[in-house]
């Protein structure tokens, strides 16, 4: 099997979406990660610390989406909680979403 980096270093991207209904219809929200070859310092590193590198890493990130979604009223709250996988991504999300606004 081969080591987490090894397989990091083959990634060219990895693009996710995830359909939420707003008060207009269907929006998609998009979150990508994509390669830089100048970032290259990612061997022998633990699956905790790719994970950290790829979200620190993305070009598109869900969480902007949705912060600007919110803030101009297109999405309602209801719809983000059954939108996010998990209930503790919802909650982490709004906890970092008004501690930036505090």
């Amino acid at each position: 099997m081969r080591r987490e980096s090894d397989v990091l270093a083959l990634v060219v991207a990895m693009p996710a979406v995830t359909p939420v209904y707003g008060y207009k219809g269907l929006i998609t929200v998009c979150d990508m990660y994509a390669a830089d070859p100048r970032l290259s310092a990612v061997e022998n590193r633990q699956y905790d610390e790719l994970y950290a590198h790829l979200l620190e890493n993305r070009r598109l990130k869900h969480e902007d989406q949705l912060n600007a979604l919110l803030d101009s009223n297109e999405l309602p709250e209801a719809e983000l909680r059954d939108a996010l996988p998990a209930r503790n991504s919802w909650h982490e999300f709004m906890s970092t979403r008004f501690e930036k606004k505090a």
